[in-house]
């Protein structure tokens, strides 16, 4: 299955450094109504608000060339997407490395729902439903987006980044037991380094203690899953197949930047090529986005170097 994921410009030195998608939590997102509940089902609703809270959202996108979602999420087509092939019969569990012990039923991967009236948990019978349904469903006014949708629970977040200012502004984190390294340049850096796949563990605690801090914290906290490029949970190896630049992308600053970017492993290994005895090498897998008489497409970017 082809699902792709769009990000601005600057951050594209850390996707090629350390591929990882983020997991917003629920309560993150401005408009309830876009988690697919109102918002007097919260209040109404005890179940409800606890299920939600818990989990948090991978927004991905099975379009590469949709014009809302390079406008909106590719800052106005000056950043790009990647492309990934994951397991149909697996999606998580292609994508990310997750315990097979775990309960399948904790993540979740569905198309997005465009419906006029949202449906409301008094259309269930089932109060499990809630978790199934509630965060696939979307206003009809959301179309164009063609949201796929991955659901998971908190506890398996691998990195947390907290913006500099913040972590060095708020006590709150003199009581968070959690290694951080800062970046150098914005952000306060805690890598769990092993997939984080209990729900207890000797950091569980501390990870709670931040997701629900962060819900009324935007951008200033954020909480990464490292997709694996190399097994997967059940030896399934997800492939990131293309890199597509937006209109607006500024090509020549990469290309002039190719030494750089060759420190990174993965760039080397997926968008440059390695022919033996070929003295030239070239670029490969990345593609830009044109604009034609009958919308968006793409095309292969051609560089070659020494």
């Amino acid at each position: 299955m082809k699902l792709v994921k769009y990000l601005p410009e600057s951050a594209l030195d850390s996707f090629l450094k350390d591929s990882c998608l983020r997991l917003t939590p629920s309560k993150c997102f401005e408009d309830k109504a876009e988690f697919g509940a109102q918002c007097h089902e919260f209040i109404t609703n005890p179940e409800l608000d606890n299920v939600i809270n818990m989990h948090g959202v991978i927004s991905l996108t099975k379009s590469e060339t949709a014009p809302l979602m390079w406008t909106n999420y590719a800052n106005n087509h000056k950043g790009f997407s990647f492309v990934l092939e994951a397991d149909s019969s697996n999606i998580i569990g292609s994508i990310f490395y997750l315990n097979p012990a775990v309960d399948p039923n904790l993540y979740i991967a569905k198309n997005i729902q465009y419906c006029i009236d949202l449906k409301s948990f008094l259309d269930f019978s089932n109060p499990m439903e809630i978790f199934d349904y509630y965060p696939f469903q979307k206003h009809i006014s959301f179309l164009p987006e063609n949201e796929f949708r991955l659901i998971l629970p908190y506890y398996y977040v691998d990195i947390i980044k907290i913006h500099k200012v913040l972590f060095e502004s708020d006590s709150f984190f003199l009581t968070i037991d959690l290694d951080f390294i800062y970046d150098g340049c914005m952000f306060y850096t805690c890598d769990f380094k092993r997939a984080c796949n209990k729900i207890a563990d000797i950091h569980s605690f501390q990870r709670k203690k931040l997701w629900f801090y962060s819900f009324d914290k935007g951008n200033q906290i954020l909480f990464l899953k490292r997709i694996d490029l190399n097994r997967g949970s059940m030896g399934i190896s997800v492939a990131i197949r293309k890199l597509i630049l937006g209109n607006n992308f500024d090509l020549p600053n990469l290309t002039s930047n190719i030494k750089n970017l060759q420190k990174h492993d993965f760039f080397n290994r997926r968008f440059i090529t390695s022919t033996p005895g070929i003295y030239h090498r070239e670029l490969k897998n990345i593609f830009k986005i044109t604009r034609g008489s009958t919308g968006l497409s793409f095309e292969i970017v051609e560089h070659k170097f020494i």
